[in-house]
C-alpha cells in the first residue's frame, strides 16, 4: 500500500508539474521514529522509502549540529521538528536544509529539553541511496562576550546610539540591549544584528549620563555589562560674534568672514554647501568653508578675489553642534569690499582768524571731496569743503576760536573714510 501510495503522489506530482524534490511520502518510520543513540548513523532513502525518521534527546541550552552525506547523484532533505510533532508529512519543521544534492546540514539552538525528530528525506523517485548521518549536542555555558562598544562625545536625549560589537562562537549573539545604566535591567532587547549602531531614548537633561550595553547569546546567557559617558546636549549652539560684523567691511579681496561659537560645531552642509553668499547684483560668490583648529569658529574664503566696491551678501546655514542640534536662523551679513586710505596734513601757515594747510592723499581719490573740520570748545565742526584735484593740494578756511585742525575724507564705494592728524593752531 504504501508503494502504491507513492506512486500515486509521483503521478500527481508530475501531472501538475511539481519536481520531485517536492514530493514527500508516508514515512517508513514516523514519529516517534528510530532513537539516535549514536553520534554516526547510515542508512538508504530514496525510492520506495521517502523519509526515514530518527528520535534524539536534546538539553536546554545547547546546540545541536547534524550533517548529511549521500552517495554520488542522491538528491537529500534534511529536516529537524519540534517534540510537539505528530508526522513529518503534516507538522512544519523547526529547522531544514534542502539544497540541491546529497550535502545538507543544520544547527539549531535547543531552547526547550525533550525529544526532538530528525528527518531524512530522500528525494530520488528511482532508487535508494547510501547516506551517512552525523550530530553531536554542545553545552553552551560561556556568556557572550561584548568585544568594543563606542559611544559619541555628544549626544541628544532623544536618541543616543553605541557601536557595539560582540561574540558568541558557540550559540551566537542573539539580542542587545542599551540605556541608562540605571534603567538597563528593563530596557527592552533589540535584535544584534552584528557590529553596528544600536540606540536608545533617555530623559531629556543635558550634562554627562552613563548608558550601559548588554547583549545575550542564543541559549540565554548574558554578558556583563559595559558603561559608557556621553555628554547629553540638547541646546542649539548660540552665535559669539561674526568678523566682519554686520555692515563691516571687507579690507582685502581675500579676506575670510568668520562665525565664532560658543561650543565646537560641524558643517552639516559641508565645506561648499554651508556658506551662500552673493554680490549687490545677485551673483552667486563661491567660497569654501572651513572649522578653526578647535572646532568653535567656521571660515569662509572666496574662490576668486572680491573686486572693489562690491557688496557681499553671506549667510551661514546647516551649522550643528556634535550633539547634531542645528543653530537658529542666522542673520545675512552685509558686507562692503573696500581699501583704506591716508590723508596727511601738514605746512600750516595762520594768518589772523584765517589758516592755510596742505595736503597729500592717495590719486585714487581725486574727484572727491576733502572736509576740514575745526576743534572747537562744543566738539569738531566743519568748516570748509575743498575738491580735490591731485595727490597734493591745500584748504584754506576761517578758524575763529578754533584750537586746532584736521582733514577728514569721508570714504566712497571703494574706500574707507581717513582722518588726518590734528594740527594745533597758534593761540
Amino acid at each position: 500500500m504504501a508503494l502504491m501510495r507513492i506512486r500515486i503522489l509521483l503521478t500527481v506530482a508530475l501531472l501538475f508539474g511539481v519536481m520531485p524534490s517536492a514530493v514527500r511520502a508516508e514515512a517508513a518510520d514516523d514519529i516517534p521514529g528510530v532513537p539516535l543513540l549514536s553520534a554516526s548513523v547510515s542508512g538508504s532513502v530514496g525510492g520506495p522509502t521517502v523519509d526515514l525518521v530518527y528520535a534524539v534527546t536534546l538539553p536546554a541550552g545547547s546546540v545541536f549540529v547534524a550533517s548529511l552525506r549521500g552517495a554520488t547523484g542522491a538528491e537529500l532533505g534534511l529536516y529537524l521538528f519540534e517534540q510537539e510533532a505528530t508526522s513529518v508529512l503534516t507538522d512544519t519543521p523547526l529547522a531544514s536544509s534542502a539544497r540541491p544534492g546529497a550535502s545538507q546540514g543544520l544547527s539549531v539552538i535547543i531552547d526547550a529539553p525533550g525529544v526532538y525528530y530528525l528527518n531524512v528525506n530522500g528525494r530520488n523517485t528511482d532508487r535508494a541511496y547510501g547516506f551517512t548521518l552525523s550530530w553531536s549536542v554542545t553545552r553552551d555555558s560561556t556568556p557572550p562576550q561584548i568585544t568594543s562598544v563606542g559611544v559619541p562625545e555628544a549626544a541628544r536625549a532623544a536618541t543616543v546610539c553605541a557601536r557595539v560589537e560582540a561574540s558568541d562562537p558557540l550559540s551566537g549573539v542573539r539580542a542587545v540591549r542599551i540605556a541608562d545604566a540605571a534603567l538597563l535591567e528593563s530596557a527592552e532587547w533589540q535584535t544584534y544584528r552584528g557590529a553596528g549602531s544600536y540606540c536608545t531614548a533617555l530623559t531629556p537633561g543635558d550634562g554627562a549620563r552613563n548608558i550601559s550595553v548588554q547583549v545575550r547569546n542564543g541559549v540565554g546567557l548574558l554578558s556583563s555589562r559595559v558603561t559608557r559617558s556621553v555628554l547629553i546636549d540638547d541646546t542649539a549652539p548660540l552665535l559669539k560674534s561674526t568678523s566682519p560684523g554686520q555692515s563691516g567691511i571687507l579690507l582685502s579681496a581675500e579676506q575670510q568672514v568668520i562665525w565664532r561659537f560658543g561650543e565646537r560645531v560641524k558643517l552639516a552642509s559641508g565645506a561648499r554647501g554651508s556658506v551662500f553668499a552673493y554680490s549687490q547684483l545677485g551673483s552667486s560668490i563661491p567660497g569654501v568653508a572651513t572649522l578653526n583648529a578647535d572646532g568653535t569658529a567656521v571660515r569662509w574664503t572666496p574662490d576668486a578675489p572680491i573686486p572693489l566696491g562690491s557688496v557681499v551678501l553671506a549667510n551661514l546655514t546647516g551649522v550643528t553642534d556634535l550633539a547634531g542640534n542645528e543653530t537658529a536662523l542666522l542673520d545675512t551679513l552685509q558686507l562692503a569690499r573696500k581699501r583704506t586710505v591716508s590723508v596727511r596734513a601738514f605746512d600750516l601757515r595762520q594768518r589772523g582768524d584765517f589758516a592755510r594747510i596742505s595736503y597729500q592723499v592717495p590719486a585714487r581719490i581725486a574727484g572727491g571731496e576733502l572736509i576740514l573740520q575745526a576743534r572747537l570748545p562744543d566738539g569738531w565742526v566743519e568748516i570748509g569743503r575743498s575738491l580735490i584735484e591731485g595727490s597734493t593740494g591745500f584748504m584754506r578756511a576761517a578758524v575763529g576760536d578754533a584750537t586746532a585742525i584736521r582733514l577728514v575724507w569721508p570714504g566712497d564705494d571703494a574706500t574707507m573714510p581717513a582722518v588726518s592728524a590734528r594740527i594745533a593752531l597758534n593761540r
